[in-house]
């Protein structure tokens, strides 16, 4: 069992995440390779494939007989778009969904830029801009949402220091103007002389989509309490079970241990 949480401390497990005073604790992905794959396609037909892709689901749950968008990023997706940018006037954007929330990282070979703008019902916001740097012209780039964060890199390096946002009310899909089925879909925008060579879509290893979000009561920590959790949760008694363990009831030998990074395996992180 690991030491989740510590005397003192709230803790709260919700669909599957860890939060402790209200802070989730995971690991963002810096790239599409440490998340669940879900879409992959490679070569001249890449983009042409990854529209025609259109299984990813919205996040949501049913009330009163009517599907309610979820406060969750859609899937907890990650894009990652391989392409170059030969010509001048080119440009590629990804295009992430957070509820009534757009993101989109732009690749502006014309201006030379970088920006993230955050596109909500009746307004546009500019989260990011800065230079592109010439040679970034060919690579990778990755954009995921991840623990109300926005995370962009390109070939597994930061783009920007991670930004927070805050997401949008959940509300009633029927009565919104949107394409059912679709508003959960990460999308790609490119001009004519952009060349994209691989599309890859991954989900959050710590998603759960069970088509209802589950919340239990925040767990405040007495002095000498501890709250457990074991690394295979549906093997695993712990903490979820038989609640805050006191300091007198735990035994163990602490002993050096090696083991693989697999993490694409596991629901904790």
């Amino acid at each position: 069992k690991r030491v989740c949480a510590l005397p003192g401390e709230t803790v709260q497990l919700i669909d599957g995440k860890l939060y402790v005073d209200g802070r989730v604790k995971e690991m963002a992905p810096s790239n599409v390779r440490e998340q669940i794959a879900m879409f992959e396609a490679t070569g001249e037909s890449a983009i042409q494939e990854f529209r025609d892709f259109r299984l990813f689901s919205i996040d949501g749950f049913l009330k009163d007989g009517l599907f309610v968008e979820s406060l969750h990023p859609a899937m907890g997706l990650g894009l990652e778009v391989g392409f170059s940018l030969p010509e001048n006037e080119s440009s590629v954007t990804l295009e992430v969904r957070a509820g009534e929330d757009i993101f989109q990282l732009r690749f502006d070979n014309n201006q030379s830029l970088l920006t993230l703008v955050r596109v909500a019902p009746g307004e546009s916001v500019l989260l990011n801009e800065s230079p592109w740097p010439t040679a970034l012209r060919n690579g990778r780039a990755f954009l995921s949402l991840q623990g109300q964060m926005i995370h962009a890199y390109w070939n597994d390096d930061l783009l920007f220091e991670a930004l927070p946002f805050t997401p949008s009310p959940q509300r009633v899909l029927a009565d919104a103007p949107i394409e059912f089925g679709r508003s959960g879909q990460p999308r790609i925008h490119h001009t004519a002389g952009a060349m994209i060579d691989s599309v890859r879509v991954g989900r959050s290893i710590s998603r759960i989509s069970r088509g209802a979000f589950g919340c239990a009561s925040p767990l405040s920590l007495r002095a000498g309490e501890y709250y457990l959790l074991g690394d295979q949760p549906s093997k695993s008694r712990d903490s979820r079970q038989y609640g805050a363990v006191h300091l007198d009831q735990m035994v163990g030998v602490v002993r050096g241990r090696l083991f693989a990074d697999n993490r694409n395996e596991w629901g904790w992180q």
